[in-house]
């Protein structure tokens, strides 16, 4: 005890006095179910319509074999005039989700939508004055991270179709097996059809089915015709600003995974070919055959140029470089840019890109000098083949650019947000001011209010409530109307609009969480063993008084370190449904969000890991509130495998849960999940497992075969001798995290008669979500935790984040 006393002596445990509980209930599972939201919001050009998305409670969709896809499924859309006292109305007349926004008309005066219903996707015209809906007889591709539609005049539409009758592939992801294994399974037991898949990589890398093809069309929204232009297999387009081109991405070849560095997210299976068309002329060329494209397309904002980041064959990525495509003279000139090379990095999306924007002739380049790694990245002017630097004076930069106010090329650092469009940068705020998305607008929050700073409504202060937080203002095209995003302590969103002479509620979601007191959140500051200053998130029951203690469950994620504000994802009201401490707060339990910063050598990773999440786990001890024999762990995907290994690690710990984790690390990128063992020639992510392992959450560098003992070291499989404790280990059977793993991991507990239970989810992805498997599956995680967590634990004999003393029960061969 004298040991621990010493351990947080020096913590700073920033507590308020315990909350007096009021006449209300805890979040339950049920209330998660019922969560509501506000999505994506379009205004059209000329500020006369606004158009928002409402996602309906998880119980009101038609469906749950697709539950990766309920950002649509969900999706209801609803229209405001605002010439008129604003009010918002369903877009359709049924009450039934499953409706997005493709894009609004240069005019304003159209919608293109598109719906699910059943097996079946549509593609509707809104008239927004009338409200009237066309349903036409085309099936254009859709997908959330790619633009496969958009308007190219008033009356006509570009889009990448599909056969008549075809969903897009985004929307079978999930219900494949389904779709295709009966069929497959029924072949075999016929024994007169084949059932085979096969896929080939070297001289054999044609094997197999070949990419599905699309259809580029040119759609006249008056009659419906669909006039087919091009076919191949295009991944995505985008229109040039005088809408006189289309900047085309093609899926091509099969190309080799690197040999000589470690594979990275931007290491994709096959050749992205960049096309342009001439919507013109229609005519379609190829700016550089050869080429591999990386990301996004850039045009001028003359529509003349466009840009790409590109490499060549027999390139690798470190030498990509940014591509020049003059689309009148059909011409494709490299900018080299000197001694600057493109920063590539990882986008939200899971895919990698690099940052640049135009800036008249010339190109904003996000990037390093090369042969000087350790170099701080900059934003560069290319003029030619020069490369000018732009905010090398800068205290700080980043890589991201949006418009903000009459700055074209706004970049949001740590000190405010700066305007690269002069020859040196200008100051548009200061820190503390986040910008809206869209123009005209920053603004600032200080206590009860936010202030609006800009060119629209500047110094207009507005109050928030005690709890309350703006998730973020959106600004119309002219920037004269504001939508405003807010979020109650309790989880209650709501969506309002602000002009100059008005405001108003467009929508609130979540009312029913009024009836709910949420957990009581409280920040812990402590010390890591190496010295340095780390925050953590303790959450109470909503009833807690002071003098009480509870039992703790601690979810730990390495590599994740947390800030001053408590997560976002963590309140009420959000769609986080795994690992949730406001659900394990409603039914008793005290809950740790512990500060697990990342430590490069992998040798030295499980070491780390113990010993910060022992530093977290101190502090919130030194509360009081916590009992220190009744803690568990439970941990999702990367944060799963963590919990595994430090059992391996560590015996302080009364049980654990793992869900969705990986075990064998070494394993990880030779596996396939079901949808890509059925549909290699949809996407082989042979590419992305490896990614994971070699720069990605593993960081081992090299593939296994190269060097497996960091992999062996770092697995939990090859340490589950050393497990004392009651683990329960949750997975499924769509789960990008493989299955068989879980198994693994249960089989050799159970070879050991250790104290162990695997359960199995059929149907769910990577988080179970369907309403009865979500309600089964924390109705398991309290009665585990009353099982294994809530009985008094012995005292045990090791100290904390010491070795386990060893197997359970003896065994000869045990080690």
């Amino acid at each position: 005890m004298v040991r621990l006393a010493s351990m947080f002596a020096a913590a700073v445990v920033l507590l308020l006095a315990w909350a007096e509980p009021i006449a209300a209930r805890s979040y339950t599972v049920e209330d998660a179910l019922r969560t509501e939201d506000i999505g994506a919001i379009t205004f059209d050009p000329q500020d006369r319509w606004l158009v928002f998305e409402r996602l309906e409670p998880l119980l009101a969709m038609s469906r749950f074999d697709m539950m990766p896809q309920s950002s649509v499924l969900r999706t209801r859309l609803y229209r405001v005039d605002l010439d008129t006292p604003w009010r918002a109305r369903p877009l359709l007349a049924d009450q039934r989700p499953g409706t997005i926004v493709y894009d609004v008309s240069p005019d304003g005066d159209q919608l293109a939508i598109g719906r699910i219903a059943g097996d079946r996707w549509s593609l509707g015209i809104v008239s927004m004055r009338s409200g009237e809906i066309r349903w036409l007889n085309v099936v254009p591709d859709y997908d959330p991270f790619r633009t496969t539609l958009r308007w190219v005049s008033n009356q006509q539409l570009a889009a990448i179709t599909l056969p008549r009758g075809e969903l897009p592939w985004w929307f079978r992801l999930s219900g494949y097996p389904a779709e295709i294994l009966p069929a497959r399974w029924a072949a075999t037991r016929s024994g007169a059809a084949t059932a085979v898949t096969v896929v080939g990589s070297g001289r054999f890398a044609r094997s197999g089915s070949s990419a599905p093809v699309t259809t580029l069309a040119l759609i006249d929204v008056r009659s419906g015709e669909a006039t087919r232009v091009a076919m191949g297999a295009f991944l995505s387009l985008d229109v040039s600003p005088d809408r006189q081109h289309l900047a085309l991405i093609e899926r091509g070849v099969t190309v080799p995974l690197p040999q000589t560095r470690p594979v990275s997210q931007v290491d994709a299976a096959y050749r992205r070919t960049p096309i342009i068309y001439d919507l013109r002329r229609g005519t379609s060329w190829r700016p550089c055959a050869e080429c591999d494209q990386l990301g996004r397309s850039e045009w001028s904002a003359d529509g003349r140029r466009i840009a790409i980041l590109a490499r060549r064959t027999g390139e690798d990525w470190p030498e990509a470089r940014m591509l020049e495509i003059d689309v009148g003279r059909r011409v494709a000139l490299r900018r080299d840019a000197g001694n600057v090379a493109p920063l590539v990095a990882e986008l939200p999306d899971g895919s990698a890109g690099a940052s640049f924007r135009w800036r008249g002739r010339d190109l904003l380049l996000f990037g390093r000098s090369i042969g000087r790694s350790a170099a701080r990245p900059e934003w560069y002017v290319l003029r030619g083949e020069r490369a000018d630097p732009l905010t090398s004076d800068l205290a700080d930069v980043g890589p991201g650019l949006s418009r903000v106010d009459d700055c074209a090329a706004a970049m949001s650092a740590s000190d405010g947000l700066w305007c690269l469009d002069a020859q040196r940068p200008r100051r548009l705020y200061d820190a503390g001011v986040r910008p809206s998305r869209g123009a005209a607008i920053g603004w600032r929050e200080t206590g009860d209010h936010i202030t609006l700073v800009g060119s629209v409504l500047p110094g207009r202060v507005m109050s928030i409530a005690a709890g309350e937080r703006v998730d973020g203002i959106e600004a119309s095209a002219t920037g004269r109307l504001l939508a405003i995003r807010r979020t109650a302590g309790n989880g209650v969103k709501s969506l309002g609009l602000v002009s100059r002479d008005r405001e108003g509620m467009l929508a609130q979601v979540n009312l029913h969480l009024n009836a709910v007191q949420p957990a009581i959140v409280r920040r812990l500051s402590y010390s890591l063993p190496d010295g340095s200053a780390a925050t953590g998130w303790l959450y109470l029951p909503p009833t807690a008084r002071a003098g009480q203690t509870f039992s703790l469950v601690a979810i730990p994620y390495p590599g994740l370190a947390y800030g001053a504000a408590a997560p976002v994802d963590q309140a009420p009201g959000t769609d986080r449904l795994y690992t949730s401490a406001q659900l394990l707060a409603g039914g008793g339990y005290a809950v740790l969000l512990p500060s697990l910063p990342e430590h490069a050598p992998v040798a030295d990773r499980v070491t780390n890991l113990v010993g910060d999440l022992d530093r977290a786990v101190d502090a919130a001890i030194g509360t009081g509130a916590i009992d220190p024999r009744r803690i568990a762990l439970w941990g999702h995907s990367f944060g799963g495998y963590a919990v595994a290994m430090i059992a391996t690690r560590s015996c302080r710990y009364a049980s654990a849960i793992a869900s969705a984790g990986i075990y064998d690390l070494a394993a990880v990128g030779g596996t396939f999940n079901m949808v890509t063992g059925l549909a290699p020639e949809r996407d082989l992510s042979i590419g992305q497992n490896f990614a994971w392992a070699e720069t990605g959450q593993g960081r081992f560098g090299a593939p296994p075969w190269v060097d497996p003992t960091p992999y062996v070291a770092a697995s939990p499989v090859y340490q589950l001798g050393r497990i004392v404790i009651p683990m329960m280990i949750v997975a499924a059977d769509h789960d990008i995290s493989p299955l068989g793993q879980a198994q693994q991991l249960f089989s050799g507990l159970a070879r050991q008669n250790k104290d162990a239970e695997l359960v199995t989810y059929w149907g769910e992805d990577h988080v179970v979500l369907s309403p009865a498997n979500l309600r089964d599956f924390y109705g398991r995680v309290f009665n585990w935790l009353e099982r294994t967590v809530t009985p008094l634990q012995p005292e045990r004999s090791c100290p904390n984040g010491s070795l386990a003393a060893g197997p359970s029960t003896p065994s000869p061969i045990a080690p």
